[in-house]
């Protein structure tokens, strides 16, 4: 009994320091703004932005998040997708058609006039070559909406095409063919660059709000009420993970195919950090508190975490 107890101390021991480590990883950034922060992207080490929530604020960093700077503040409008091809392009797209272009980096922005005020658009992706998407919902049918560029975001044009899902809010490109998608209880697969798409049926009632690819084989889908699905062949099949919690999940990122993070509210119930180190077969709610986190997002070395009252984090792998 005496070596079975030791086993067992000396394991929980093994298990805490692992545990801190884990938790460790994550870093409190000094921040300008007590604003919801909402999401934000990286284009290279350096160089990234954040866009808040309802208050129109665009954050900015050239070393890499030590430091974040205020670079403008748009209308207190709900934006929901940040994204530049360089460091002088990029776009915001949120509620009420609202569209926003910048050629300076972030200081000033220009609207650009293409949907009705009951457009809503919570995902954008303009690659270096190939088609780029502007993709979201009108509000007035909740039917999915999605706009085309062929020239790096310089013109647009709406696809009239019905697609299934509600809206559509992450959208991940693997490579220049190989791309997903997700909306309502649906998440969408194209392996011809967007030309076409294929929806798959995830589970009635679901509502995806964050998805993820670590590798071309393995993806994560999260959504309201804990909702976490997992796919291993690419997207062609998924399964429902055991249920970990009943808050509101956002985001879903992993590192590598063992090491993942999941962000959401607690809109139900304590916890807004998860973390696995196992492929996700199991989830561990963080030992620290935060507030409601909304995105994940990642630079070339490290993830990125924002939230509610001017909420950063970093964690370095």
């Amino acid at each position: 009994m005496r070596v079975l107890l030791g086993f067992c101390a000396a394991s929980l021991a093994f298990c805490l320091v692992c545990m801190a480590e884990e938790e460790s990883s994550w870093i409190r950034v000094s921040s300008p703004t007590e604003d919801p922060l909402h999401n934000g992207f990286f284009l290279d080490d350096d160089h990234g932005w954040i866009i808040s929530y309802g208050t129109g604020l665009v954050l900015r960093t050239v070393d890499g998040g030590d430091t974040w700077t205020i670079a403008s503040r748009l209308d207190s409008i709900f934006y929901e997708c940040i994204f530049f091809s360089d460091r002088n392009t990029g776009w915001v797209c949120g509620e009420n058609g609202s569209f926003l272009q910048t050629q300076d980096g972030g200081w000033t922005w220009q609207r650009i006039e293409l949907a009705l005020e009951s457009y809503a658009f919570y995902g954008i992706h303009v690659p270096e070559q190939g088609r780029g998407f502007l993709v979201g919902m009108d509000v007035s049918n909740r039917k999915a909406v999605m706009y085309e560029s062929t020239d790096r975001g310089e013109t647009w044009i709406e696809r009239k095409q019905e697609f299934p899902g509600a809206c559509f809010e992450p959208i991940q490109f693997l490579d220049a063919n190989r791309g997903f998608m997700a909306g309502g209880k649906y998440v969408l697969r194209t392996t011809d660059g967007g030309e076409s798409w294929i929806a798959n049926d995830l589970e009635e009632g679901a509502v995806i709000r964050g998805l993820h690819f670590a590798s071309l084989s393995h993806g994560w889908a999260v959504g309201h009420g804990g909702d976490v699905f997992h796919t291993a062949d690419s997207g062609r099949t998924w399964r429902t993970s055991e249920r970990f919690t009943s808050n509101r999940l956002r985001s879903v990122r992993f590192v590598d195919e063992k090491r993942g993070f999941i962000v959401g509210d607690q809109n139900k119930e304590p916890g807004s950090l998860w973390w696995t180190d196992d492929g996700g077969e199991k989830w561990n709610r963080s030992a620290e508190e935060f507030p409601d986190l909304h995105r994940l997002f990642q630079s070339p070395q490290k993830l990125w975490a924002v939230g509610k009252a001017g909420t950063i984090l970093k964690y370095t792998q």
